[in-house]
């Protein structure tokens, strides 16, 4: 493993300001806009585990910007609803005329 090597810098106070800017300039451009999403701003259905595995996998398209990886959120909500599933009514069961009923027959009495 590399020793790591520490520099002093001695910065002018503009010089400094301009690095900051820059520094604040770099972070801005790696936050998610509201056109996109990353893995810590995922909507709550979706764990950040299977949307990393769903971008390694190239089922959304997606960027690494330095430790985030963005997509945009159309892509997402697209892939969300091809993998949608249906909810089924957790109903108390009412018999054999509620499942008939749920299929549009009734019972001949």
């Amino acid at each position: 493993m590399a020793t790591p090597i520490a520099i002093m810098v001695t910065l002018a106070p503009e010089q400094l300001d301009a690095l900051a800017d820059r520094i604040v300039d770099r972070l801005v451009a790696s936050q998610p806009t509201e056109d996109t999403c990353d893995q810590d701003t995922l909507p709550p259905c979706l764990h950040r585990k299977r949307y990393l595995e769903a971008v390694r996998r190239g089922e959304i398209p997606a960027a690494k910007v330095h430790r985030r990886v963005i997509c945009k959120k159309v892509d997402l909500d697209a892939w969300i609803a091809r993998h949608a599933v249906r909810v089924v009514d957790e109903t108390p069961d009412d018999g054999i005329e509620h499942d008939l009923a749920v299929c549009g027959l009734k019972l001949r009495k």
